[in-house]
This record gives C-alpha cells, structure tokens and sequence, in this order.
C-alpha cells in the first residue's frame, strides 16, 4: 500500500511545492536480496523554484526518507532491520534551461547523506554533479536520461570509497504507431546486506519492444542483462575478492487494447543470478496479468 499527498503554490516567478509519502511494501528489494521482506518507507519532500527568464530557473529542493525492515525478517541468516535500516538526507541546487519546446535540460548539485541506525559504519557521505535530459510526453522520444559523476566517501576508513560516473536513463521512441521501443539504462551504487562487501556498483540495461499486430492485439518481448560489482571491507577476508554477479532477464507478453487507452496483458519473465558463491545464484520465473490505462 502506499499513501501520499502533493501541495504545489504557483506564482507569478515563484513556485512552491512540498510532497511526503508512506509505502508499505514486500516487493524484493532489489536484484540481490532474493527475499519478500517486509518494509515501510517514508519519504518528505520540500522544494522552490525561481524564474530567472523566459526559458531558464533556478531550484532548491530537500528531501528525507527511511526505510524501517521488519526485524523478523532474514535473509541468508543476516537480520535485513540490523544491516539495511536507513536514514537519507539530501540537498538539492540546480538551473533548468528549455532547450526546445519539448526538451529541458537541468544541471543539478546533489549532498547526499545516509545514516544507518543499527550499523554506523555503514554511514556515508555523497557529492553528486547530475546533467539530466527530459523530453516531453508529446515528443516523438520520450522520458529521462542523466549522467552524473559522483564522490561516495564512507564515514569509515574500511569501506573503499568510489569516484565516477553513474547513469539512468528511461526512454520511449514510437515508429508508426504501430512499434514502442523502450530502453532503461543503469550505473549506480547500491547497499548490499553483507557487511564484508558493503555495496557493489550495478551496470545494467533493458530493452522491451511492442509491436501491434491484428488490429487490438500487441506482443511485446524483453530482456536485459546487469553486473554487480561488490567493493569488500579492506579489513576483512573475503574468498572471492573481485566479485562480479550478473543478472540475465528476458521475457514476453501479449495485450489486448481496447480503445485508445486501455490495455490489459497477460506476461511471462525470467530471471537468473549467476554468482561466484552458489548460495547467492536464483532463479525466478514470474507469470502474470497487467492492467494498464493512460490519461
């Protein structure tokens, strides 16, 4: 389930907007953690933007979340609340310019700080420097797409720290209305519960097309593929210290439109983990029904 509520104020320059919500979720969190766990995640949000120009502004934002894990829940005999517990707090300063009718481009600075309540020497500190490029809804391509360099530096010397580029990217490109392409792309840093190898760096991308065929009918294929870097503590003895795990995913779908707007299908997915550690490789296979309406 998951409650949330916006407030937005325009003026005449100015505008001012403030945001919170709450998820309670048992969704697996992430590609790592092959676990239903049981979570809630609060996030506040408070942000302004000002108007320099006609095409160009300027923003502010603030934003703080956490992510409390049910302290029932393991995982490989690890207690996911000990390890996973998080509090975030990040600031935001950035410009936006419209590049074209269609097109914005924001160029933000980002201070990003992670406190873990039940584990401190988790706790991190990021600076981030993110270009990000949107296109309208109305725009032959469609969504977001960002590159950013990033300084993680952890609170303890044990943890290494990484310098780099990271990337998202989530695009849509429609030919002849008749075949979607859509194309997500991914570099960043994510908490991993084991201790030894604290987090690992995961590059990956997906790509899913949809070709309409007898009029109402649509069949749609996908698939992707990730690697998780693990960084390990420099005091601890790991048996594979330059691990990478890699995530294969493919899958098919056929829908049913009716009208414009309305869309239900019916989706087959695979996926599998390979890992150096044999405990830590799955495989997952999912079936099952979708619903989609636009407006």
């Amino acid at each position: 389930t998951t409650y949330g509520l916006d407030w937005k104020w325009p003026l005449t320059r100015l505008t001012v907007d403030a945001a919170a919500s709450h998820r309670s979720t048992r969704e697996r969190p992430g590609f790592e953690i092959d676990e239903r766990a049981q979570r809630t995640l609060n996030t506040f949000t408070a942000g302004t933007s000002f108007r320099l120009f006609l095409d160009t502004g300027v923003a502010f934002s603030l934003k703080r979340g956490t992510t409390d894990y049910d302290p029932t829940v393991f995982f490989k005999e690890i207690n996911l609340r000990d390890e996973l517990n998080l509090v975030s707090s990040e600031m935001s300063v950035g410009i936006t310019h419209r590049l074209t009718p269609l097109t914005n481009a924001t160029l933000n600075f980002h201070r990003i700080t992670e406190r873990f309540p039940f584990n401190p020497v988790r706790d991190s500190q990021s600076n981030e420097a993110r270009l990000s490029v949107k296109f309208d809804a109305r725009a032959l391509l469609k969504g977001t797409m960002s590159i950013a360099y990033t300084d993680f530096t952890p609170a303890s010397p044990k943890i290494p720290t990484f310098k780099g580029l990271t990337v998202a990217a989530d695009l849509v490109y429609t030919m002849l209305e008749v075949t979607k392409f859509t194309f997500k792309a991914d570099r960043g840093l994510q908490n991993s519960f084991d201790i030894r190898q604290p987090y690992y760096v995961q590059t990956g991308f997906n790509l899913e097309i949809a070709q309409q065929i007898m009029g109402k009918i649509d069949i749609v294929g996908r698939g992707g593929l990730e690697n998780m870097d693990y960084q390990h503590k420099v005091d601890e003895v790991v048996e594979f210290i330059d691990r990478t795990d890699r995530i294969l995913r493919y899958g098919a779908g056929i829908g049913y439109h009716r009208g414009k707007n309305f869309r239900l299908g019916l989706n087959y997915d695979q996926m599998l983990r390979q890992s150096v550690i044999g405990d830590r490789e799955y495989e997952r296979p999912r079936v099952g029904t979708s619903v989609t309406y636009d407006f």
